[in-house]
């Protein structure tokens, strides 16, 4: 620990514009690099953080420099909070397409998937919709971003860390039925907190000030999971859940995943945490009395749009049927794509400030295609840089996360 608060405090100290996890990310990075330096080369007494920082820190300041000091997160956050504009009423038909779907999965919960997805390229408002249908129904968020991503919200670090570098490591094959145990954890934690709170106050709680204590406590609570035996969990899945003896017949919790490719492994011969989840959700629905409650995927690849693995990753399961999921068999829920809002922000007017000509023609251009521009624009009118960390921003995204091609 006394290893880790040091490197913490130098790290930031030799680079003031890292966050502070940022710091805690490279720190992970920075122990797999000491402990293969000194394998490779024995009784060395070379200064290993020197070296460290002497091949990690040209592209990293690169990358940060472009990440969080072109395009501060707070900043971010000010666009991402902007009063939606929902013209087309799609907030109204999102929440009731979903109460809809879960009926119908809960009438024939045998056939259909447990999930639902929303697909939409980048920066069209995915996480902006879920967050005003969070104000109506309490949603539980997990996102599973890179920790360097430009997006916003961030990555929820805790338990994504958890997921990536604990649970899957160790999960065996058949054992998918931990993973149930986990989501009744999180559901059960949560519905606790939401019982004194509003279902918008849970969404700000999750931007803030549960960071990190709420998933220091998920944690806590599930460092049994692997004492935990599958009968144990198949007596949890018999009983009701806890918010399913009150109101009407439709969703009271959605557990929401953004970067959900994240599930799905980097190589053929990786565990696939999102084949596991998948069986783990059909076993809910077939041997499980839990309800009320809907798991909804976000990202914006369409090769995952219902995430169903092509045969070509599983080629022991085969179905024609392109509304049925290849893994479980059960039938695909069809995405939720309406996201009407290309060109939003068409009729704003460009502030009285910006006389240069170059810059009145971009701020004339963000104001149409995804409304992530000039949200931002909006929302930083006391940034003197705001276009400037704008075009900046949007080129990271075209060259796949770095400042320049020589990094890509």
């Amino acid at each position: 620990m006394e290893k880790y608060h040091m490197f913490v405090v130098k790290y930031g100290q030799d680079h003031p514009e890292v966050t502070g996890k940022e710091a805690r990310a490279k720190y992970e990075e920075y122990k797999d690099f000491y402990a293969t330096y000194h394998r490779d080369n024995p009784g060395v007494t070379t200064d290993c953080y020197a070296e460290f920082l002497k091949i990690h820190s040209k592209q990293d300041k690169r990358t940060i420099e472009a990440d969080i000091s072109l395009f501060q997160q707070n900043e971010v956050e000010l666009a991402f909070n902007l009063s939606y504009i929902d013209a087309e009423n799609v907030i109204g038909d999102f929440k009731h397409e979903l109460h809809a779907k879960h009926r119908y999965w809960t009438e024939y919960r045998t056939k259909y998937v447990l999930y639902w997805t929303l697909f939409q390229d980048s920066g069209y408002g995915k996480s902006c919709l879920i967050k005003e249908v969070a104000k109506d129904i309490p949603t539980l968020y997990l996102c599973l971003c890179p920790v360097a991503s430009t997006g916003y919200p961030s990555q929820t670090e805790i338990i994504a860390n958890f997921l990536e570098k604990t649970f899957f490591v160790h999960l065996q094959q058949g054992e998918e039925w931990r993973l149930a145990y986990i989501l009744f954890q999180l559901m059960n934690l949560f519905y606790t907190k939401s019982k004194s709170h509003s279902p918008e106050h849970m969404w700000d709680l999750q931007m803030g000030l549960w960071d990190p204590s709420f998933w220091t406590e998920v944690l806590k609570n599930i460092e049994n999971w692997k004492q935990v035996t599958e009968n144990d969990v198949l007596e949890i899945m018999s009983q009701n859940l806890s918010w399913q003896s009150y109101g009407q017949e439709d969703v009271k919790m959605i557990i929401c995943i953004n970067e959900a490719r994240s599930l799905l492994p980097p190589r053929k011969d990786a565990i696939n945490p999102f084949r596991l989840f998948r069986r783990a959700l059909r076993q809910i629905s077939r041997q499980g009395k839990w309800t009320r409650f809907f798991v909804l995927f976000l990202d914006t690849l369409s090769k995952v749009v219902n995430f169903a693995l092509p045969t070509t990753a599983d080629p022991s399961t085969r179905n024609d049927n392109a509304n049925v999921d290849q893994e479980t068999g059960m039938i695909l829920f069809t995405p939720f794509i309406k996201l009407f809002t290309m060109d939003i922000f068409q009729q704003s007017e460009i502030p009285l400030d910006i006389t240069n000509s170059e810059d009145r023609e971009m701020f004339t251009l963000t104001r149409l295609g995804r409304p992530l521009g000039y949200s931002y624009l909006e929302s930083n009118k006391k940034n003197p840089r705001r276009l400037r960390n704008l075009i900046e921003h949007f080129k990271i995204k075209l060259l796949g996360g770095v400042y320049d091609l020589t990094h890509a």
